[in-house]
């Protein structure tokens, strides 16, 4: 597994592209926990430091030229944590310039390229793969040999070509949005 300062080196040497693939229905992030469970009580909108501080770094590196965009392969009906990520996640996100998609598989098949692990591949040179445990807790980074590249390139023109644009996917799920399931 990587170390912090390897996976340091890694993002202080990004220059053009940032993507990333998301696999699992819940992510068991601590500094997420409260919240979630404020955002499923119905409670206003707080953004967190962690939130604030990824929404300052992204927009610095999209000022700087970088693209970061990701997908998240998802099956419907969204989990609790989806409808979380997405509309106090996602949402917040991409006004900062992180473009996002959502590949819900009940609406279109999965590439076959597409694994079902998470990944973020930087510069189209450096993938590194995301391990986490049963629950969704994160368990470690590991740097895959350069072998590997050309079919996670793959991986991400596929998951791009069928993911749908948050913006859209968000637009056309209304039955997903706080406000709507709250009320029923």
């Amino acid at each position: 597994m990587l170390s912090g300062a390897d996976l340091d080196a890694l993002w202080d040497g990004l220059e053009r592209e940032a993507f990333r693939l998301e696999t699992l229905s819940e992510y068991s992030v601590p500094h997420e926990a409260d919240v979630v469970r404020r955002y499923l009580a119905g409670a206003p909108h707080e953004e967190t430091e962690f939130a604030r501080a990824w929404s300052d770094y992204v927009a610095g590196m999209v000022a700087k030229g970088v693209t970061y965009h990701r997908v998240h392969v998802v099956h419907s009906p969204l989990s609790p944590y989806e409808r979380y990520e997405c509309e106090w996640g996602y949402s917040r996100y991409i006004q900062r310039g992180e473009r996002a998609y959502i590949l819900d598989t009940a609406e279109v098949a999965r590439p076959p390229e597409v694994p079902d692990y998470d990944f973020w591949l930087l510069d189209d040179t450096h993938v590194i793969r995301m391990h986490y445990d049963a629950a969704g807790g994160f368990l470690g980074a590991e740097l895959l040999p350069p072998a590997t590249t050309d079919a996670h390139r793959q991986a991400r023109d596929a998951a791009l070509d069928r993911g749908v644009r948050f913006e859209t996917y968000w637009r056309d799920h209304p039955e997903y949005w706080r406000e709507n399931w709250l009320a029923a």
